[in-house]
């Protein structure tokens, strides 16, 4: 009987063990979770005063203000403008605009190379 008194204790000493390491495992994995850096997308452009400025006519895809992105599609092409301080107060998905802006409009772009200076609904 001692021999498995003593096989429950070593095996009950592996459990606790085990059960120990794998908390301290999961708390570090929370621990690194927390403190790894979230990868946050910020397109601010800085244009100075004399950047030249175009103009596109288009229809509205989407406004995200969290992100600060409008999104215009002309001809089948998305693309994409910084909003930063331009009010798009009543502006949908799927109203016609002509929007100002400054930098580079790319179709289908990834990143965000140009910034609204104005918008301005077609009638």
């Amino acid at each position: 009987m001692r021999c498995n008194r003593k096989g429950w204790a070593v095996a009950a000493a592996c459990l606790a063990a085990a059960l120990a390491l794998t908390a301290c495992a999961a708390s570090s994995q929370q621990n690194q979770q927390e403190q790894t850096p979230t990868t946050v997308v910020s397109s601010t452009l800085t244009q100075p005063n004399d950047a030249e400025t175009k103009t596109m006519k288009g229809v509205v895809n989407t406004v995200d203000t969290g992100l600060d992105i409008l999104i215009l599609i002309v001809d089948d092409a998305y693309y994409k403008f910084e909003i930063g301080d331009v009010d798009l107060t009543g502006l949908e998905p799927g109203d016609t605009v002509t929007v100002t802006y400054t930098g580079e409009a790319q179709p289908d772009s990834e990143t965000v190379e140009a910034a609204l200076v104005s918008v301005e609904k077609a009638e």
